[in-house]
């Protein structure tokens, strides 16, 4: 599936490619305290080069055990990337997922299920269904693409990132690797999350937060979460946009 907008995209950008600055490490959960209250919602402005080329809003939904992490993106050109996952309330681990972007011309559909497998060592397959409706409000797909991929231990999907980083204990010299799920792509990679340090400079203005870098394939991203117990998400940045909280 192509990626229309780069706004939701941008928590991915630097998961493209195979970690090749970690030669199979060890990986492990990471979730550590689910910091939030449900429901929750926060706003984020999305520029590049200082220039506001869209907005982005993260919302969390509690439904029984579950809960349902959505990131919603939209620019002034009428283009939108949502992706909804349901998740369990407790770990984080992905149950099912949406992911929907249109333009003007056409309209992309990726679900996916995951669910035990035999035939994974693991014992945890994502079947992903991925859909086209061209034009955006045709409501008859062309044929779908269908196809599974096996899920490692100490998974999680990757439209949860921005939600998933505000879990882990904030404290200098935190370091871990986690596996997280590409279903748009198909792809699995090793992610490394540090700490860095607690400080009050961040892109969106003076907040008291904690610098976290995350790296993949030789590459870094740099998130900044309040120091208070919500750990909501004040800042993120990558080599190509930058997101800040909007109050």
């Amino acid at each position: 599936m192509k990626r229309t907008l780069p706004l939701l995209s941008a928590a991915c950008l630097l998961l493209l490619a195979a970690c090749s600055t970690l030669e199979k490490p060890e990986t492990s959960d990471i979730v550590s305290t689910i910091p939030w209250t449900a429901p929750e919602e926060h706003t984020y402005t999305l520029t590049d080069d200082d220039k506001v080329v869209g907005e982005t809003s993260l919302s969390i939904q509690q439904e029984g055990d579950t809960l349902v992490l959505t990131q919603r993106s939209s620019d002034d050109n009428g283009n939108v990337d949502e992706a909804s996952v349901v998740v369990d309330a407790a770990t984080l681990k992905p149950r099912s997922a949406t992911r929907s972007i249109t333009d003007e011309d056409q309209r992309e559909v990726a679900v996916s299920t995951y669910e035990a497998s035999e035939d994974c060592d693991s014992g945890l397959v994502v079947r992903i269904e991925e859909q086209v409706f061209d034009p955006p409000d045709e409501t008859t797909p062309e044929i779908p693409r269908r196809a599974p991929l096996c899920v490692p231990e100490h998974s999680y999907d990757n439209d949860t990132s921005l939600f998933l980083w505000r879990t882990i204990p904030f404290e200098e010299r935190y370091l871990k690797n986690y596996t997280t799920i590409l279903t748009g792509t198909r792809r699995k990679q090793t992610v490394r999350i540090e700490v860095i340090h607690r400080t009050s400079d961040t892109p969106a203005g003076d907040y008291d937060s904690w610098l976290v870098q995350i790296s993949a394939d030789g590459k870094n991203q740099r998130a900044w979460f309040s120091a208070e117990p919500d750990h909501r998400l004040i800042a993120y940045q990558n080599d190509a946009f930058t997101f800040k909280i909007k109050e």
